[in-house]
């Protein structure tokens, strides 16, 4: 085998490697068990919000917009599970992210508050809500990085070579002379030199 072959096969085995850990991190199916995930917390977190925090001036606020979050949350595993538009996740991913991270300050808020004997008081141990409120960050900020790189991988690779739209969903590299392809289970390579 020559040394030009040599090295093709390599790049090919390694840009195939990398093609199908890139489908699998940002597939629908992935998407769906993080939205899932999301939901959950979000549905955890609504309660532990009643239980700890019903004594504070701000609950019907802290509760309106952890309900917010909640339906978002379920509305956006919904679009996920149905494979619905990456644009609609992507636009409602941001709308979740603003109203966790205002939760985030309100909560902040109410806690400082309730510490200078301010605007009511909290029952119990809150590190739980904290520790609730750091997974469900990781979580959507995962499933916003996901969505995000999805969107980026459609909108790039739903072209052929010469420019025009596919209507398959797949991901590929493209060099001057030759590509890998994977669309529909299919690769497909085109070396040139």
């Amino acid at each position: 085998m020559t040394l030009a072959r040599t090295l093709t096969m390599v790049l090919v085995s390694f840009l195939a490697f990398t093609v199908g850990q890139t489908v699998q991190a940002g597939s629908y199916q992935h998407i769906d068990e993080l939205a899932l995930e999301m939901q959950q917390q979000t549905r955890e977190l609504y309660s532990e919000f009643k239980l700890h925090y019903r004594h504070v001036s701000d609950y019907r606020h802290l509760r309106s917009d952890g309900g917010k979050l909640f339906r978002l949350a379920r509305h956006i595993h919904s679009v996920a599970h149905q494979h619905g538009s990456i644009h609609h996740l992507e636009s409602d991913i941001a709308k979740a992210d603003r109203i966790f991270h205002h939760l985030e300050e309100l909560v902040d808020r109410i806690e400082r508050d309730a510490y200078f004997g301010f605007g009511g008081h909290t029952h119990g141990d809150l590190r739980h809500i904290h520790s609730l409120m750091r997974s469900l960050e990781s979580t959507l900020h995962h499933l916003q990085d996901d969505v995000k790189n999805l969107a980026h991988t459609r909108h790039s690779f739903h072209r052929h070579a010469h420019g025009r739209h596919s209507g398959r969903i797949g991901v590929g590299y493209w060099w001057r002379n030759g590509s890998v392809q994977l669309n529909n289970h299919r690769v497909a390579i085109r070396i040139g030199f």
